[in-house]
C-alpha cells in the first residue's frame, strides 16, 4: 500500500513538474502581421547575447521563470512585438503572482485602471476605452489588446508606468532640479553618479530617434524628461515588488528596457533585489543578417528578431511638425 501510494505523489510530482517546464503553446512566429521582410534571415530568431548564439524559445523558460523584473521591449506599431510579449507574459506568469507595469499608462490614468479593474469582470477589449486609451496617442488599442489578454489571464496586477502629461511638460520647461524635491530626486536614484559618457549617448539616441532635426539645445532638457521616465518605470516595479509580487513585468519601449543607462540602471542604482532580465523585439533591417549589425545587442540580454511594420516615414512628418512650430514663433 505505501509503495502504491510513493508511487501515485512520483507520477503527480512528475506531472507537475512537466507542466511547469514546458510552454503553454508556442511563440507566434509563424504567422506574421508585420508585413515587411517576413523572409528575413533573422526574422523569428532569438539571440542569447550573453552566450553570442541562437537559442529556442523554450530555452527562455527557466530564465523566466527565474527572473524577479522582467524587461520586454517593443517597437510601439509593431503588432509581433505585442504578440511575442503575450506569450512571455503568460510563461513566466506560471504558477506565480506578477504584476504588468504599462508604459503607456500614467498616473492620471490610476483611477479609471483601477475601477475598471475592480468592476467585476474587466476584460481585455474593454480596458483600452475604460482608460481613455484612444485618447492617449498610443497605436490603436488593438495592438496591445494580446498584452492585456495575457496578463488578464496570469492573474496578474496591471500598474501604471508613467508620469502624468503636466509633469512631464514640467520637466520639459523646467528641469529635474526644478520640478522635483531633493529628496524626491534622492529616492528615485537621479541624484547617483551619472557618467557623461551616458549623457553623450542619450543625446545621441534623442537625436537620432528624431531624424537628428533637432536643435542641440533641446536635447538636456529631452534628456532629463527620458531620465525621469526611467526612473519613474524603474520605481513602478519596485513598488509592484514590495506589494508581493513576482515576477514584475515591464512593457515598454527598447530605449527604456536596456541594461546601459535605461529603466535596469534605475533598479541597480536603487538596489533592487533579484535576478533583472532584459528581452528586446526588434524590427529587421535590410541587408543586415547579423546580430551585431544591430545597436541593441550589447543592451539586452536576449533580442528577438521580427519582421517590420510598414508605416509612414516618421522623419517627414517631424520636419512638417517642427516647421509648423517655427513658424508658429
Amino acid at each position: 500500500m505505501k509503495s502504491k501510494l510513493l508511487s501515485v505523489i512520483f507520477l503527480l510530482l512528475s506531472a507537475t513538474a512537466a507542466t511547469a517546464s514546458t510552454p503553454q503553446g508556442a511563440p507566434p512566429i509563424d504567422a506574421w502581421q508585420s508585413p515587411l521582410e517576413q523572409g528575413h534571415p533573422l526574422a523569428g530568431r532569438l539571440w542569447d547575447a550573453a552566450n553570442g548564439q541562437f537559442v529556442a524559445p523554450e530555452a527562455l523558460l527557466p530564465r523566466l521563470r527565474s527572473a524577479d523584473y522582467l524587461l520586454l521591449g517593443e517597437t510601439h506599431d509593431n503588432a509581433d512585438h505585442h504578440r511575442l510579449q503575450a506569450w512571455l507574459i503568460r510563461e513566466a506568469g506560471q504558477g506565480s503572482k506578477p504584476a504588468v507595469v504599462f508604459e503607456m499608462i500614467d498616473e492620471d490614468q490610476s483611477p479609471a485602471l483601477e475601477r475598471y479593474l475592480a468592476s467585476g469582470t474587466p476584460t481585455a477589449a474593454g480596458l483600452g476605452p475604460a482608460i481613455g486609451w484612444q485618447d492617449s496617442g498610443w497605436p490603436d488599442w488593438s495592438l496591445y489588446q494580446p498584452v492585456a489578454e495575457a496578463a488578464l489571464a496570469s492573474g496578474a496586477a496591471l500598474k501604471p508606468g508613467s508620469l502624468s502629461n503636466s509633469a512631464i511638460r514640467e520637466i520639459g520647461m523646467r528641469g529635474l532640479a526644478e520640478s522635483l524635491s531633493p529628496e524626491e530626486l534622492g529616492r528615485l536614484a537621479l541624484t547617483q553618479d551619472w557618467p557623461e559618457a551616458l549623457t553623450a549617448e542619450l543625446h545621441e539616441e534623442l537625436g537620432r530617434s528624431h531624424c537628428d532635426l533637432l536643435p542641440a539645445d533641446m536635447l538636456p532638457r529631452m534628456a532629463e524628461v527620458q531620465r525621469m521616465r526611467d526612473a519613474k518605470l524603474a520605481d513602478a516595479m519596485v513598488a509592484a515588488q514590495a506589494e508581493g509580487h513576482s515576477p514584475v513585468i515591464l512593457v515598454a519601449g527598447t530605449g527604456h528596457t536596456g541594461h546601459r543607462r535605461a529603466v535596469p540602471w534605475y533598479l541597480a542604482a536603487r538596489q533592487a533585489e533579484g535576478e533583472v532580465l532584459s528581452i528586446a523585439m526588434l524590427e529587421v533591417m535590410e541587408g543586415a543578417d547579423d546580430p551585431s549589425d544591430y545597436e541593441r545587442r550589447g543592451d539586452h540580454d536576449f533580442l528577438w528578431f521580427t519582421p517590420r511594420a510598414e508605416r509612414d516615414d516618421p522623419c517627414e512628418g517631424l520636419a512638417e511638425r517642427l516647421g509648423k512650430a517655427s513658424a508658429d514663433d
